[in-house]
């Protein structure tokens, strides 16, 4: 019975999460990836698709998995929007180009949990930036110039707590009642 509680324990510890990151340099096959590549489903089995239009941006100077990360869209200038298959709690990018964006983290419903700016830093390569939030399932970065990010990297929501089952409290119970009546005998 203690080798099942065991088991039941390190089962539990097994659903802890872990962050992934992606830095657009390999799909999620390990192939190198190409400027302009549309991204929609190429980190799909990670758990995460990207909207119609982004893409690839190569050849960025600085970064920290030179030399491609992501963009909004052919024109570099439109959202880039993130859905996650289930949702997250942390998001974070480096944002490697010259300009300013804002990163906003959203619920299953649009509802806003949390935005955060990025200004041009005009001398730091990769600045980062993250939100950490309750239930995330979307990201969209938006901007009013050409821009990319690079080392997207999100961790999963935590499983809700599993409440200890009502058979354990049976088991104990039936276990003392055992041990008394084996006592009251002797």
């Amino acid at each position: 019975m203690l080798r099942g509680w065991i088991a039941t324990i390190f089962l539990g510890l097994g659903a802890l999460s872990q962050a992934v990151t992606i830095n657009f340099d390999v799909d999620q096959f390990g192939a190198a990836t190409f400027n302009n590549q549309l991204l929609n489903d190429a980190y799909g089995t990670l758990g995460v698709t990207f909207g119609a239009d982004d893409r690839i941006f190569g050849n960025v100077v600085g970064t920290t998995s030179p030399p491609r990360g992501a963009t909004g869209g052919p024109l570099y200038a439109n959202p880039l929007d993130v859905t996650f298959a289930s949702p997250v709690s942390y998001v974070s990018s480096g944002k490697m180009t010259n300009s300013s964006f804002t990163m906003t983290a959203y619920d299953a419903s649009w509802n806003v949990l949390g935005s955060v700016f990025a200004p041009l830093v005009s001398d730091v390569p990769l600045e980062f930036v993250s939100i950490t939030a309750t239930d995330i399932k979307h990201v969209r970065f938006t901007t009013t110039n050409q821009y990319a990010i690079d080392d997207f990297t999100f961790l999963a929501a935590a499983p809700p707590p599993v409440p200890e089952p009502a058979s354990l409290l049976v088991l104990g119970t039936a276990a003392a009642a055992l041990f008394r009546r084996r006592k009251s005998r002797a």
